[in-house]
């Protein structure tokens, strides 16, 4: 299932300017002392300590500071699109930042960039591979839901399916069941699993709008999202 890429939202760190001809820097520096230990940290990868232990002791030279950017920032890489405006390939930067902050949970994150909804990671192989289907589209209609066009449709899990988190997918079944005990998680309560999923998606941001389990246990199960208004940047 193809996708349009999130919008981009605020976080909680500084964004750079795009002035400076490079990705949005993401850093803080502090320095503490305490007794004898003098520790200096430059986030998010960055940290040189000294002790009393070894008083000539001189922190080691810093690598540089990562650099990191957002999808719709003008000097991001850019994704393969389709003819209709969808993306059939997204840039695999680990520099380019996909996920939004994390609300109670990563299925928040996964409802914002639904990709586990399109690629696949099979095995040895690359994460969300866009050769590899991570769901089977059984059906697809396009509609309307709050004044907006929504696609919808009928999706069942490959054994590919590879979730933004194994404890809280979006479509939870014997495949995400799976994932989640092999990765050491606890086994799931329920006996019987959901046959497939009823899924939509806003046409205009890619953002899940709606899931339900079709049979199981929790047969109709799901959560429902109401965009009601949306930034979008022309062209990308």
């Amino acid at each position: 299932m193809a996708r349009a890429l999130p919008a981009g939202r605020e976080r909680w760190w500084a964004r750079g300017s795009a002035a400076r001809g490079g990705c949005a820097s993401r850093s803080r520096t502090a320095a503490s002392t305490r007794s004898a230990t003098t520790g200096t940290a430059a986030r998010p990868s960055r940290v040189s300590v000294l002790t009393d232990d070894d008083p000539d002791a001189r922190p080691a030279a810093l690598p540089p500071r990562p650099e990191y950017c957002f999808p719709l920032d003008p000097w991001a890489p850019q994704p393969l699109r389709r003819p209709d405006g969808l993306v059939s390939e997204r840039p695999d930067d680990a520099e380019l930042v996909y996920d939004d902050p994390m609300y109670d949970n990563y299925r928040w994150v996964a409802m914002l960039d639904p990709v586990e909804l399109a690629d696949g990671t099979a095995a040895d192989g690359p994460v969300h591979d866009p050769s590899v289907r991570g769901v089977d589209v059984v059906d697809l209609v396009g509609t309307s839901r709050a004044g907006r066009e929504t696609v919808e449709a009928t999706v069942r899990p490959t054994a590919d399916y590879d979730p933004r988190c194994s404890c809280c997918p979006l479509l939870f079944d014997r495949v995400a069941a799976g994932i989640l005990l092999d990765e050491g998680g606890p086994s799931p309560a329920r006996q019987a699993y959901p046959e497939a999923f009823r899924v939509a998606l806003d046409v205009a941001t890619g953002i899940v709008v709606s899931v339900r389990d079709l049979g199981g246990d929790e047969d109709g199960s799901g959560f429902d999202v109401t965009i009601h208004d949306a930034d979008l940047v022309a062209g990308r």
